[in-house]
């Protein structure tokens, strides 16, 4: 027969808007086996009405494999859910972590159970809620607009803004206003305190982001980068508790990596300085430390000192020779680190590049060639031995072109 277009559940909807007994139908159809689509208007209609059996019914589709998503939903976003089933839906809702963000962006997570959400046991279930919410809530800051901190939270606003964004799930703008000058400002007070209790309980959810270090969603590798990219005080506690001695985790995938790789120049030389100073050693971050250490020598000098960061110590040379570079390469060789060691750090351990394989070498060479006039001698070696070098795998790569161009492989 004909399946195309669908419309039964949009008559399962209009049904259940019609209906004074919604369970009932549920209950009919579940026994039958229809699908969760087409129980679901009757379950969010005995919900919402707060027939009788409702609470029974959601029960039903915990236990239910095909149904347990539609239970975790119906408990979450119901005004006052019976906290068993609050209890079982906040240790479900984990398996459905993208839909738990979704329901927090379309605002449908009441403000009490979203705070359960931001304090729950499973991660997963209050970093999605976290991301979520702040995705509702945050403003977009653009360009180089003046920031001020919000008077509920602290967080980072825009100068003409009252409080954030995030901060208005609980604070009533027109209230706001009023509550300063009314009671003495104490409902003024009470505003600004359930603004820090949430802003509190919300960072305390990102700090534990992401759920899973070792696989880390490209979803959430965004989200997180743009959250604590609009927060630099909130982006430090971040970079101390992953990568911060006796914290983290050492088989982080590389998605952590590349939200503190993103996050880490936002930060002034003070919280750069508090970051470096905790780094674990088995950090395995280059290009953390060498956004850490940046163009800063005395920050540099620091590193260098830090002998359990060892491995680290060259990591802020990596990237063709310029300026800043040459400064640190002086500290380099003042403690006592050979040429070949420079070099060889200089060149890194991954390249970027646009054009073929023999352009990018060719940009090395010219960089390094640079060198070759310096009033250091030390420095001007290194130029030769990273020219020599450069000028190697130039040649090399262009005899391969060369042959690919004639023969198409």
């Amino acid at each position: 027969g004909v399946s195309y277009p669908r419309l039964s559940p949009y008559l399962c909807r209009r049904l259940a808007d019609h209906t004074s007994d919604a369970v009932g139908f549920a209950e009919v159809f579940m026994v039958h086996e229809l699908p969760a689509d087409l129980i679901e208007p009757f379950v969010l209609r005995a919900a919402k009405v707060n027939q009788p059996k409702w609470p029974m019914l959601v029960r039903r589709c915990f236990d239910d494999d095909r149904f347990r998503a539609l239970g975790v939903y119906v408990s979450l976003t119901h005004a006052a859910p019976p906290q068993d089933l609050l209890a079982s839906a906040l240790d479900a809702a984990g398996d459905y972590a993208q839909a738990v963000d979704t329901w927090c962006l379309r605002d449908e997570v009441p403000q009490a159970t979203l705070r359960r959400m931001f304090c729950a046991a499973d991660p997963r279930v209050a970093v999605a809620a976290a991301i979520g919410h702040w995705r509702l809530r945050a403003i977009r800051r653009v360009g180089g607009e003046a920031k001020k901190r919000c008077s509920s939270c602290g967080g980072e606003v825009v100068i003409n803004a009252i409080v954030c964004q995030m901060c208005m799930s609980i604070l009533n703008v027109k209230k706001y206003k009023e509550s300063k000058f009314v009671d003495g400002g104490i409902a003024h007070g009470r505003w600004i305190e359930n603004g820090r209790r949430l802003y509190n309980e919300w960072r305390r959810a990102i700090l534990r982001a992401p759920a899973d270090a070792t696989h880390v969603s490209q979803h959430d590798e965004y989200w997180l980068g743009e959250i604590l990219s609009r927060n630099s005080g909130l982006a430090e506690q971040w970079l101390v508790s992953k990568f911060g001695r006796g914290k983290g985790d050492p088989g982080a995938s590389w998605g952590v990596d590349g939200i503190a790789i993103k996050i880490v120049s936002l930060l002034d030389s003070g919280q750069r300085a508090r970051v470096l100073a905790t780094l674990r050693p088995d950090c395995h971050s280059d290009k953390l430390v060498k956004g850490l250490v940046a163009d800063d020598i005395d920050l540099y000098r620091e590193l260098l000192e830090k002998r359990d960061l060892k491995e680290c110590h060259l990591a802020p040379l990596a990237g063709k020779p310029s300026e800043g570079w040459r400064k640190k390469a002086l500290v380099v060789l003042d403690k006592g680190y050979s040429i070949d060691d420079i070099v060889r750090a200089t060149f890194g351990r991954s390249y970027f590049w646009a054009g073929t394989v023999s352009e990018m070498w060719a940009g090395w060479r010219q960089a390094f060639e640079s060198l070759f006039g310096d009033a250091d001698q030390r420095i001007a070696c290194i130029g030769k031995r990273g020219a020599e070098i450069a000028g190697e795998r130039e040649r090399h790569k262009l005899g391969i072109e060369r042959q690919q161009d004639v023969r198409g492989w």
